[in-house]
């Protein structure tokens, strides 16, 4: 022991086993540090002779003094590579203002809130809003009896009755009724009154077309296939007249027309249309004008949605005035001696439904 002491003091290596220093490494990081130059082999290093030494605690953990510097090493231990912070971590770089990474959060944020906002809508529409209750008051409808049709015959809109007029069993029957007519009816004026033609010793009034046929003028055929079962013929009281002219003036006392009403079971215009070419000819007589006064074809015009046919001689308060007029369900055939009682025809008519609907 005095001679490890003296061979310390003189700067001596000890005798012994020399153990080597243990230098804790630092961890191995991701990125490799730079190489460095690989130290020279060590010599080794003689020992000298004599007793080994054995050290206490306390020095076994540092070197002993006086050891020789191997040639070309720096340090004893050799030292971790400093480490390039930018190589552990990824730093994302900032975007421009024209959307770069630093704007991708906020996107996201408002693709979840907009996402949310749907699905909240549509679970609302599909599954809440159907099964909350809704009270609609409707108001109780007001329930109108539809009325009963009414079997209006024509001696029902015209009631007033005239005369009635019996025909010879011999003779002339047109101008036997035309001289009954002129000295014996005198209706008033703007009002309709019904002329019950019958055949001597009968009691049954004719038909407009069998008045035609008894008298011995001629018309379409095919109208007795179209007439049905209501007809009248009526006298007018005529108001309306014309000078020479041309001027509307008051008719004269006594002045009155001639109307015939008769049911079609189907329409007849083009029965009736082809009976014009020789109508106002055929009537002459009857309706009391003059067919030279007029040669050209009849006209068109519409009445309160009537359509008329007609042919002045030579003014509108002597004519032959033809039109279908529909009533209830029903088609009636008016002709008439003047526009006067067409019109007025039409309108007693029409008068007669809205009194009956009301």
């Amino acid at each position: 022991m005095s001679d490890d002491v003296s061979k310390l003091k003189a700067g001596q290596p000890l005798q012994g086993v020399t153990m080597p220093r243990k230098v804790p490494t630092a961890p191995t990081m991701p990125a490799p540090a730079p190489a460095t130059p690989k130290p020279a082999p060590v010599a080794p290093v003689a020992r000298p002779s004599g007793p080994t030494a054995t050290l206490g605690p306390s020095q076994s953990s540092r070197p002993a003094p006086g050891l020789p510097r191997i040639p070309g090493q720096t340090s004893p231990t050799p030292q971790p590579a400093a480490l390039d912070p930018k190589s552990q971590f990824s730093v994302p770089e900032t975007g421009g203002s024209t959307g770069g990474t630093s704007r991708r959060p906020l996107i996201f944020l408002l693709s979840i809130l907009a996402a949310a906002i749907v699905l909240g809508g549509g679970y609302w529409y599909f599954f809440i809003r159907d099964s909350e209750e809704v009270v609609v008051q409707t108001p109780t409808p007001t329930i109108t009896p539809t009325p009963t049709p009414v079997n209006v015959r024509l001696s029902d809109i015209f009631p007033s009755r005239a005369a009635t007029i019996a025909l010879p069993a011999t003779g002339d029957a047109l101008q036997a009724f035309l001289n009954s007519y002129k000295t014996n009816i005198t209706p008033s004026l703007g009002l309709f009154s019904q002329i019950a033609v019958t055949d001597a010793n009968a009691t049954i009034a004719l038909t407009p077309f069998q008045l035609l046929s008894r008298f011995l003028i001629n018309y379409p055929a095919d109208i007795n296939n179209l007439i049905g079962s209501d007809s009248a013929v009526l006298v007018y009281g005529q108001q309306e007249a014309f000078t020479s002219a041309g001027k509307i003036t008051q008719a004269a006392a006594g002045a009155k027309r001639l109307v015939f009403i008769t049911e079609l079971t189907s329409p007849a215009y083009g029965t009736l249309q082809s009976w014009e070419p020789t109508m106002s000819n055929d009537l002459a007589s009857l309706f009391g004008i003059t067919h030279s006064k007029n040669p050209d074809p009849f006209l068109s015009t519409d009445y309160q949605g009537t359509s008329v046919r007609y042919k002045n001689f030579t003014f509108p308060d002597a004519s032959i005035d033809y039109g279908i007029l529909s009533y209830q369900g029903k088609s009636y055939l008016i002709m008439a001696g003047s526009r006067e009682a067409m019109f007025a025809a039409i309108d007693a008519i029409r008068l007669f439904s809205q009194t009956v609907g009301s």
